[in-house]
């Protein structure tokens, strides 16, 4: 196993977004800029001295997973997160389908998805309907999470290519998405390109928060995108790390599975709804960012999806929707309809692997996956019938375990 798993090797890792759905609590006005930002920035940020270590008062930085830990872990670690098999009537195999996790016990079921049932009898004198899994991804992780479970080692091991929203397996995604994120501003009379730079009072700002909270994003990224790093510290004291990139682990287990990979997206459809067009844009994309890292509901609300992601309840997740307040404005209702754009071009693409005759292990954003217009309701739209994995009951893992 390659070292280094818990962290990816580019500045900016290929991340999940999930745009449009806000953290807060209910009648806040929350920023549709927070969840794409935790999702987004798969990459150690943490502020270090000379010497590598963290400055005093700040969290430990992040640290690789070793060989032998990981080894470990894979053998006994728990599933968690939340893992749906699809199939279509119409879509069917011609041969028998590996063998793929058997669900038990619920957590506790969703609103949407119904637990499978062993008992249901099989449908006779027809080949097997093709089966292939879609998988929540949180938008930070604890270092144990990057271990997957036995349940969906199986969902894995089954099927015939693993996809993500962005091509893990290419360098030149990773090299993409650190150039977008230091892309100059388009002038507006067509003339030459400028770095996007902040009024001054607003820049010492967002330096004084990024300083506060222990980060250090690299100093000619875009301001926007230092104020989304901002917001991927929030749980950093709790053991939640964005640099514990759940998909790279996923993307390194397949490459050992020997299966196929490849990605959905491009690093333009995925960053450049980030990027503001105007210095005045940028300035409101910085505003909001500091606005939701400064408030208490963004962190409660943070804490509430982990845990339930780590539970394996896609009904927490769906509160998200449910509490957000944020298409009052004209930017963001340009981000949901962004999004409502990607989750129809991320259900279509699985649906179409599908459909061509392989079975697909879909990994996406948890916040993607729920909602009317979310990928799951937009599958079940296409014929897709959907079963929720349930796992063995635990309780959630406590934060700043790691475990």
């Amino acid at each position: 196993m390659p070292e280094g798993r818990s962290i990816r090797p580019a500045p900016i890792a290929a991340g999940l977004l999930a745009l449009a759905v806000c953290l807060g609590g209910p009648g806040a006005a929350a920023s549709p800029l927070l969840p794409q930002a935790v999702s987004l920035l798969h990459a150690d940020l943490a502020a270090r001295d000379a010497n590598g270590n963290a400055p005093e008062g700040c969290p430990a930085p992040p640290a690789a997973l070793s060989d032998w830990a990981y080894e470990e872990l894979l053998a006994s670690a728990p599933s968690r997160g939340v893992l749906l098999r699809i199939t279509h009537p119409d879509h069917r195999s011609l041969a028998a389908p590996s063998p793929a996790p058997e669900p038990v016990d619920a957590v506790a079921s969703p609103d949407d998805a119904t637990p499978v049932d062993p008992a249901d009898p099989p449908v006779e004198d027809e080949a097997p309907m093709r089966e292939s899994y879609v998988y929540a991804l949180p938008p930070i992780a604890l270092q144990a999470w990057l271990v997957p479970g036995p349940e969906v080692q199986a969902a894995m091991a089954a099927v015939d290519r693993v996809v993500f929203e962005l091509d893990l397996g290419d360098a030149a995604v990773f090299e993409s998405m650190d150039a977008l994120a230091r892309r100059p501003l388009a002038s507006a009379d067509g003339g030459r390109p400028t770095a996007a730079r902040l009024p001054p009072d607003l820049a010492l700002q967002l330096q004084q928060a990024l300083s506060a909270a222990c980060l250090e994003p690299p100093a000619d990224w875009r301001p926007e995108i230092r104020a989304l790093a901002l917001l991927t510290g929030l749980m950093r004291r709790e053991g939640h790390e964005p640099a514990y990139s759940i998909a790279g682990s996923l993307a390194d287990l397949a490459v050992t599975m020997g299966k196929p990979m490849s990605g959905l997206e491009t690093p333009e459809r995925q960053l450049a709804p980030l990027l503001g067009d105007s210095p005045e844009d940028v300035a409101e994309r910085v505003r909001l960012a500091l606005d939701a890292a400064a408030r208490p509901e963004t962190l409660a609300a943070l804490a509430r999806m982990q845990d339930g992601w780590d539970s394996a309840v896609l009904s927490d997740l769906r509160l998200f929707e449910r509490r957000c307040n944020c298409r009052q404005t004209a930017f963001e209702q340009r981000l949901w309809r962004d999004i409502e754009a990607r989750n129809a071009a991320l259900a279509e693409q699985i649906a179409a692997i599908h459909q061509r005759g392989s079975a697909v292990f879909a990994a996406v954003g948890a916040l993607q996956m729920t909602g009317s217009t979310g990928v799951i309701a937009l599958l079940e739209a296409q014929g897709f019938q959907v079963q929720w994995m349930s796992y063995p009951r635990r309780p959630p893992t406590p934060s700043g375990s790691g475990r």
